[in-house]
């Protein structure tokens, strides 16, 4: 990255800080287009349209902005309109843990001020422990950012003891998860879970052999059982040979 791309990203925070913010932001622009990383992330955080703040940070965490990366993690573990936003919060904050991490919030004037803040580790930590919004492929993979995190201080040991507890925990329910989900006829993985009703034959015979008692309350405990009986299950279906069975978590 030149030079002039660095002084174009200090002139434009310069120009903002002055209160020149329309100056200012043409001048990161002109300073992202020429690589600068740190002038991605500052001309999408001062952008007021926030469905285009996003699509900036997309655009600055592709190209190795560490700081857009978690913004956009944020932005996702807090989205529940998103199908899989914890697991899309946990990509980017992977990635945003993977460009650097700056100790304590400095001023460098070059391309460091794109990375993550060591503060930054202890929210991802916070949202992965209390409040379960983001989640990993690799349950182990938030581990060595909460061992950063205690490192640079933001979190105590016992957080970091959790967090290892926790990773633990979910590594035992993701290998759960794919046995429930391999094919017991062909060996196949990753059924497609999809909820079904019981068929309609079994739900006739369970209430009309229990109807047989006869009377009122025969009736009553029929209709029961059948309308416990109609609820929707949870089934896999086999992407290899069309097998399908009960979705259930061996214990």
């Amino acid at each position: 990255m030149e030079e002039n791309a660095l002084q174009l990203y200090r002139d434009g925070l310069r120009e903002i800080d002055f209160g020149n913010r329309e100056n200012g932001r043409a001048l990161l622009k002109q300073s992202a287009d020429a690589g600068c990383k740190a002038a991605m992330y500052k001309y999408a955080y001062t952008c007021t349209d926030e469905q285009q703040k996003v699509e900036l940070y997309k655009i600055a965490s592709d190209k190795g902005c560490g700081k857009a990366a978690f913004m956009l993690g944020y932005h996702y573990a807090l989205d529940y309109e998103t199908n899989r936003h914890g697991y899309i919060a946990g990509e980017y904050f992977l990635k945003a843990y993977s460009c650097g991490i700056m100790p304590e919030h400095k001023y460098f004037g070059d391309d460091r001020d794109s990375f993550m803040e060591a503060a930054d580790l202890k929210n991802i930590i916070e949202l992965y422990v209390e409040n379960l919004d983001v989640s990993f492929e690799d349950p182990y993979a938030i581990i060595p950012i909460a061992r950063d995190a205690y490192r640079f201080g933001v979190i105590s040991n016992s957080q970091l003891q959790k967090v290892e507890e926790l990773a633990e925990i979910n590594a035992g329910i993701k290998l759960r998860q794919r046995i429930a989900r391999t094919c017991p006829k062909c060996g196949a993985y990753y059924a497609r879970v999809e909820k079904r009703k019981q068929p309609i034959g079994k739900r006739a015979a369970v209430g009309g052999a229990i109807g047989l008692l006869g009377g009122p309350v025969g009736i009553l405990i029929g209709a029961g059982v059948g309308a416990l009986t109609s609820k929707e299950k949870e089934y896999c279906v086999c992407p290899g040979c069309g097998h399908v069975w009960e979705y259930k978590l061996p214990q």
